[in-house]
């Protein structure tokens, strides 16, 4: 009853008895006591033991407002964490998601982005962990993934340069796996690369059966310095209604109260349920987690990101383009009226020209330089074609 009235602070309980069992003794301590004395007892012992126990109770006090200090910093820093890696984010009014992160900050993350030529790019990503120490590397991840969708780089490219900085930044023993996705503006086909997480899964729009399975077939990011995708990027033909299924592995190894793992089977299971029902996949998904797991703790990171192949998804990209022309037109405007002359040429030649792909250099700089965000479409292709 006093630990329950007093919850607020640490309040050390003494028993004091004529008992020596030790059934009886024992029995002190586990209805909450922290320590007994028997009769007749010393009121030395007895001014000992209360010295002990202010102790600790500075103790507690003090950890109670490092636990306090602690978690308003995290407040500040995922404060932090959302405005630079979530709000980035494009096109998610029309992406359903389940994020379900085991502590304040989760260590996956979902990106989005589109190309200059209008494709969108997804990525789903899960660092070794969770919490703080797995969000750090959601930082540096976010900005190369979105500068270098920007600029036209290919899925290959990316996943290269994002494997490059966490090689160099991650310590050892922590990785990055990723399942990526690139949708065609055309919505004709898509590019998927699985490295290191669960199947991703294309699910027929009618009648919402799984069509096609992507295992991982390369290393997670930042283990190696240098590795190349070529041969895991995945090119798949798709069609308009058909849905592209992202998950983690904190999902499959969601547990229950008898610590039975999810599994790849209940999910298949959730998905050919969602066929049947009005339900949605994430819902389908969401109840079954709810009923599995009921009210065991959760060890990992839930995500999961259901991506229509619809031409919604993509509708974004001219209201995205637009506003970022307009910011543009302003700068040349500025540049035009104050007589500056603008030319850029790049020159590439030999084993530089084999090397590099100076297409998203070329409209990087174009990007910098005038207000052709309106045309970046046609000029991409025109660029790619030469």
């Amino acid at each position: 009853r006093i630990r329950d009235i007093e919850t607020t602070r640490f309040v050390p309980i003494i028993f004091l008895t004529a008992r020596t069992d030790e059934s009886v003794l024992s029995h002190c301590i586990e209805v909450g006591g922290d320590d007994f004395l028997t009769k007749p007892f010393s009121h030395t012992v007895l001014k000992a033991k209360v010295l002990s126990m202010e102790r600790i109770s500075r103790l507690h006090e003090k950890l109670g407002n490092l636990y306090a200090q602690m978690k308003k910093d995290e407040e500040m820093a995922e404060g932090v964490f959302s405005g630079a890696v979530i709000a980035g984010n494009v096109a998610m009014n029309h992406v359903r998601t389940l994020l379900q992160p085991a502590a304040l900050f989760s260590g996956d993350v979902l990106l989005s982005a589109y190309g200059p030529s209008g494709d969108l790019n997804i990525l789903l990503g899960d660092f070794t962990g969770h919490g703080l120490a797995a969000a750090i590397g959601a930082l540096p991840v976010s900005e190369a993934f979105r500068a270098m969708t920007h600029k036209g780089f290919s899925p290959q490219q990316i996943l290269s340069g994002i494997n490059r900085k966490l090689n160099g930044l991650l310590p050892t023993g922590m990785f990055f796996a990723v399942q990526f996705v690139s949708i065609s503006h055309s919505l004709d086909h898509a590019i998927i690369c699985n490295c290191g997480m669960p199947d991703v899964l294309l699910i027929s729009g009618e009648p919402g059966q799984i069509k096609c399975r992507f295992a991982s077939n390369n290393l997670p990011l930042g283990i190696i310095a240098e590795n190349t995708y070529e041969e895991t990027i995945q090119p798949i033909p798709i069609k308009r209604g058909d849905r592209i299924l992202l998950v983690s592995d904190g999902v499959l190894e969601a547990r229950s109260p008898t610590k039975a793992y999810f599994g790849q089977a209940r999910l298949d299971a959730a998905i050919q349920n969602a066929a049947l029902s009005s339900l949605c996949i994430i819902d389908e998904i969401a109840d079954s987690l709810q009923n599995f797991c009921q009210d065991a703790s959760q060890d990992d990171d839930i995500s999961l990101a259901e991506i229509p192949c619809e031409s919604e998804i993509l509708s974004d990209w001219e209201t995205h383009s637009q506003a970022q022309s307009r910011h543009s037109t302003r700068r040349m405007e500025t540049e035009i009226y104050s007589g500056e002359e603008m030319e850029f040429t790049l020159k590439l030649a030999g084993a530089r020209l084999r090397k590099t792909d100076p297409i998203p250099m070329i409209i990087n700089q174009i990007q910098e330089m005038v207000a052709l965000r309106n045309q970046q479409r046609h000029l991409y292709t025109i660029l790619t074609e030469l």
